[in-house]
């Protein structure tokens, strides 16, 4: 084949051969450019505009881990000598959460439902509730439509 390739251009015209190895050079320019060099820098963009949204989402981690400790450490746990329900619900409203039904099961336990939470608001939530004292007994978490969750917590007081 390759013969056959040589002896096609040998019988061309000068001509020819000047359009024929242009029109192969540009080949290759185009080659180069929109199979190498394209896919690899868009590559290397993609790789990079990932790695700083870890890295913020690390920094916002971290700053989360960092407010909970401090939290944890000047003392905000849940009041041992008051009902746990007025913490819960304080907690949640504060955390933008709408409470439908929250119900005192004794001093020390809580059953909660909410029609419509966001998901990760609500893991969050749940960690700083825990961070605080307060331990969750059971969660059921369904999907409730429009990125949302619906949750049936029930929380107890730790240490009970």
């Amino acid at each position: 084949m390759i013969e056959a390739v040589k002896n096609w251009y040998i019988n061309m015209s000068l001509r020819e051969r000047i359009m024929v190895g242009v029109a192969v050079g540009l080949s290759a320019v185009l080659v180069a450019i929109y199979g190498l060099y394209l896919p690899l820098t868009n590559a290397i963009t993609d790789q990079r505009i990932a790695y700083r949204e870890a890295l913020e989402r690390r920094v916002s981690v971290e700053a989360m881990v960092a407010e909970l400790r401090s939290n944890a450490r000047r003392g905000i746990v849940a009041n041992e000598l008051g009902a746990l329900e007025p913490m819960i619900r304080a907690t949640a409203t504060e955390a933008g959460f709408s409470v439908d039904e929250l119900t005192s099961q004794g001093q020390d336990r809580v059953a909660l439902y909410m029609a419509q939470a966001k998901s990760a608001a609500l893991m969050k939530w749940i960690a700083e509730t825990e961070l605080s004292g307060v331990l969750v007994e059971t969660v059921e978490i369904k999907q409730a439509g429009d990125q949302t969750v619906a949750a049936r917590i029930v929380l107890t007081r730790a240490g009970r």
